[in-house]
């Protein structure tokens, strides 16, 4: 096992660039944005919408259990750092934001608002920044951001390559992907994946194509 700073449990002592050169690349020890224990699922039907908030550790099998309530009722985009739970659009065609931190147990807060209120969009994270993008009520191609440290309203990162509705997302610590979604015009559900990089603004990037058309995948 690894034995060079920093690691998982301690990252007191000197740092050396070869040593976190290593955690990165080959040991696998350096800290990463997937490396906490708690899950929480928000929101949602029941049949009638929800404001429940749950959690559980991933590490242990078990019932999940009551974490606090959301703002409002419904369900929407979530995302997060190694500290916040960002949890949006909670009711249907709404700006909220709200937010929790995932070591204490409670309500969300209010962290700010959308560009502009809509539904049915995706959110994706990296440590830092926080994406929002597509949407319905109307369909839109717009990509929203937070600084999640802060609290504030979003600011306009740029636009999708068309107005979409129910895409999905995912990322790392530099970029993030969206998949998917379907569009008003052309009308249909579409296979296409497109890319940011998290640290700049501007528009998606072609990436490629997934196998079939989809909406509302998920992804881990």
């Amino acid at each position: 096992m690894a034995t060079s700073y920093p690691d998982n449990t301690n990252a007191r002592g000197v740092w050396k660039l070869s040593d976190i050169t290593k955690n990165i690349k080959t040991e696998g020890t350096w800290p990463t944005q997937d490396q906490g224990d708690r899950a929480l699922f928000a929101g949602g039907q029941t049949p009638s919408a929800s404001n429940v908030v749950d959690y559980g550790s991933i590490a242990t099998a078990g019932n999940f259990t009551d974490f606090g309530d959301m703002l409002t009722d419904g369900g929407g985009a979530v995302a997060g750092s190694h500290t916040r739970g960002i949890i949006s659009g909670e009711n249907s065609n709404t700006t909220t934001i709200s937010y929790v931190h995932w070591a204490t147990i409670g309500n969300c807060a209010d962290f700010g608002d959308l560009t502009v209120s809509r539904y049915g969009y995706c959110g994706v994270s990296n440590n830092t920044r926080c994406l929002f993008a597509g949407g319905l009520t109307p369909q839109r191609n717009t990509i929203d951001y937070i600084t999640i440290a802060s609290i504030g309203n979003a600011a306009d990162f740029g636009d999708l390559s068309g107005a979409k509705f129910a895409p999905s997302a995912k990322g790392n610590s530099t970029r993030a992907l969206f998949f998917g979604g379907e569009e008003a015009n052309p009308a249909g559900r579409q296979d296409d994946i497109e890319f940011v990089e998290f640290a700049s603004t501007g528009n998606v990037v072609d990436f490629g194509n997934m196998s079939s058309t989809r909406i509302f995948s998920c992804n881990v």
